[in-house]
């Protein structure tokens, strides 16, 4: 095939699933907003059991990990199987670090929503090396 390009392996695991062949864990498709002091994060995440899921958020990065369980189909063969189970996993990279606290998450109709503030910058101040130092602008 010509002009096909590879995706990065990020978030590529392979699995096998319930007829013992391997395919591939899709990506947990995500939604970032930044509005003036937070990120509003959307993942999808359905049919999990919220007991599992566990969402961290680490200066600019957010993890998020969950497991999915197969359905009770008992004696039944899978045909096609592109729903993940098992361990969903998700890393996203933020622009700016996070605030350490004020995170909130809901997860409804499996949607996972995140509201992330955006940590407050610290200026740094420049001074012409006279004591007391003397604040010739300050830079953000």
């Amino acid at each position: 095939m010509t002009g096909t390009t590879s995706k990065p392996a990020l978030h590529r695991a392979v699995t096998a699933n319930r007829t013992g062949r391997s395919r591939r864990r899709p990506q947990v498709p995500a939604d970032v907003y930044r509005c003036d002091d937070h990120y509003v994060v959307l993942c999808d995440l359905p049919g999990l059991d919220t007991s599992t899921l566990d969402v961290c958020v680490q200066g600019a990065t957010i993890s998020i990990r969950a497991e999915r369980s197969a359905p009770p189909l008992h004696g039944a063969t899978c045909v096609t199987g592109e729903r993940p189970v098992g361990l969903i996993e998700r890393h996203i990279d933020l622009d700016q670090p996070a605030a350490s606290t004020g995170v909130t998450a809901t997860y409804t109709d499996g949607v996972l929503t995140l509201t992330i503030p955006i940590a407050a910058s610290q200026p740094r101040h420049l001074h012409d090396g006279r004591w007391p130092a003397h604040v010739l602008h300050a830079v953000a």
